[in-house]
């Protein structure tokens, strides 16, 4: 008689070989390889291209530090060139110097350009080489051949009884009956309690994976459900946003090619990015005079960092004179650092006229308070005026009962009416 089983796919007689077991095979093994791979190879991915990626900043980085110091180094040695930054571009010189210097300044900022181009350029260049060393620290192995996970897996063949997992317990059971030991009515229950645990344990349900069937019809294992999952719609969006803005780049590029320049990528704006005002305030300089400050012995060289003179906090700089003050608060510099875009807002019709009612609301206000007689000006100036000194002996005799209640020596001051003169 011949034992040998039909096609389990389509219940073909073994002889000649169905092809339909490989086949389902092979989509199986793909399947399992998917479920239990992509996950772990998108971890790879990701942790290579970061690693790589940081690797080749910092190496830009290095680059252009030494550059850009090189750069600072040569427009130091350039004749004049500390008095034309101190006055902003315009200094107190011949313009023949002046052109000179702007010319080399140019040419020196030019050859930056270039040098850093060159090094992100060798920077990027590498990235075949440092993806290749980075995959090759990654590490994938296979557990060992005798693990009792290898040889006992955790489950058995669907629709009968694994015989292997009832071997143990039957072998002691029959040890036990040789040896003939003592009769005791927990044990026969101790060995059903095994012997039903181990028979439940032959035949498990295989773990299932919900919405993922397997090649031959039933659900995938569900032992990696610790795994990271994703949501597929929201990472389709936004894969489908990224094309947009590639492709609306691209358009951008192309625009800028035909018209001759060099397309920039704008920066994103800040979400509390607000328009240019005028400054409402005015800036009292007598509170400076005579003013006292304690400052390091580094602040006396540049600009960088809190000194003797006018502090910007927004930009942490120090200036000598308020006219480089002035103009630094006008400056892009300064506009960026406290959160401006630069563009002065457009106003609309209506604010206009709006503006000009206040005006003239304003100016018909001023016209009612105005006294033209002399003698009224002058009652009203007088009564102002001990109205403040009114205030000043106020504030001058609650100096003095504050003093007198902090220090027990105080010579007592006696006051009638308050200090008011009647």
């Amino acid at each position: 008689m011949d034992a040998a089983p039909n096609c389990a796919i389509c219940n073909a007689p073994p002889y000649p070989e169905c092809s339909c077991e490989s086949d389902r095979l092979q989509i199986a093994v793909k399947q399992a390889e998917q479920r239990a791979m992509e996950d772990r190879m998108g971890e790879i991915r990701d942790w290579v291209i970061n690693h790589a990626r940081r690797h080749i900043l910092n190496a830009f980085e290095r680059l252009t530090s030494t550059r850009k110091q090189a750069h600072s180094a040569y427009l130091a040695s350039l004749p004049h060139y500390e008095v034309y930054m101190r006055y902003s571009g315009h200094p107190p010189i011949h313009p023949m110097y002046v052109s000179t210097l702007q010319t080399q300044i140019a040419e020196a900022h030019a050859e930056l350009k270039r040098g850093i181009d060159a090094d992100w350029r060798a920077s990027v260049l590498r990235y075949p080489e440092v993806l290749d060393y980075f995959y090759s620290l990654v590490e994938l192995r296979l557990p060992d051949d005798h693990s009792r996970e290898v040889v006992e897996p955790p489950f058995a063949a669907a629709g009968y009884a694994d015989i292997g997992y009832g071997v143990k317990e039957q072998k002691k059971k029959k040890r036990r009956d040789r040896e003939g030991s003592k009769s005791d009515c927990k044990r026969p229950i101790h060995i059903t309690l095994l012997r039903t645990q181990s028979n439940a344990r032959g035949a498990p349900h295989p773990p299932t994976m919900s919405g993922k069937a397997g090649a031959y019809g039933t659900s995938g294992g569900g032992d990696t459900d610790f795994r990271k999952t994703w949501d597929r719609d929201q990472m389709a969006q936004k894969a489908k946003d990224r094309e947009a803005k590639e492709r609306e780049e691209g358009k951008e590029r192309y625009e800028a090619k035909l018209a001759g320049k060099t397309y920039r990528r704008r920066a994103s704006t800040p979400e509390d990015l607000k328009q240019t005002e005028a400054r409402a305030e005015r800036i009292d300089w007598s509170k400076m005079i005579g003013k006292q400050t304690l400052t390091s012995a580094a602040a006396a060289v540049g600009k960088r960092g809190r000194g003797a003179g006018a502090y910007c906090g927004a930009c942490d700089l120090t200036f000598k004179d308020n006219i480089q003050y002035v103009e630094h608060l006008n400056s892009k510099q300064h506009l960026v650092a406290t959160g401006q875009s630069g563009e002065v807002h457009r106003a609309t019709l209506q604010e206009v006229r709006d503006r000009l009612r206040y005006l003239k609301r304003k100016r018909d206000e001023d016209k009612f308070l105005e006294v033209t007689d002399l003698d009224a000006r002058l009652a009203m100036n007088k009564e102002q005026m001990e109205r403040d000194a009114e205030e000043k002996r106020r504030l001058r005799n609650e100096k003095r009962r504050a003093k007198k209640k902090t220090d027990a020596n105080a010579m007592e001051w006696k006051v009638e009416g308050d200090g008011i003169i009647r």
